[in-house]
């Protein structure tokens, strides 16, 4: 287990989150929000949800600093990373899977040092 260390807050402006996604689950939004206070823009690629729900999930989350990407065809998880990294503009991206759980305050720290 990992020591809990403070978050540098500097550290949350040069982060980018990228989270690829294909019909998220319900415990989507609950790790989705794990990410989003601690870096400064997070991309979520989604390739072909067509659930009305999720949908509509996508269109409330979107914000400033946080961008719904939708990518058709098929399933290439190097494709849509690198669709989401050339519009990132952050000095480290960090590429998460959708079912990432963040359980440690101090991940972000700990995964750009």
């Amino acid at each position: 287990m990992h020591e809990k260390m403070p978050d540098q807050p500097a550290a949350r402006g040069q982060v980018c989150a990228v989270v690829v996604t294909y019909h998220p689950d319900h415990d989507f939004a609950a790790r989705l929000s794990r990410v989003v206070p601690q870096v400064a823009a997070t991309f979520i690629v989604d390739n072909g949800s067509v659930e009305p729900a999720t949908l509509a999930f996508f269109r409330a989350i979107e914000q400033p600093n946080i961008r719904v990407i939708s990518e058709s065809g098929s399933f290439n998880y190097s494709r849509l990373n690198n669709h989401a990294a050339k519009r990132a503009r952050g000095e480290v991206l960090v590429f998460l899977n959708n079912d990432t759980e963040i359980d440690d305050a101090g991940w972000l720290t700990e995964t750009v040092s």
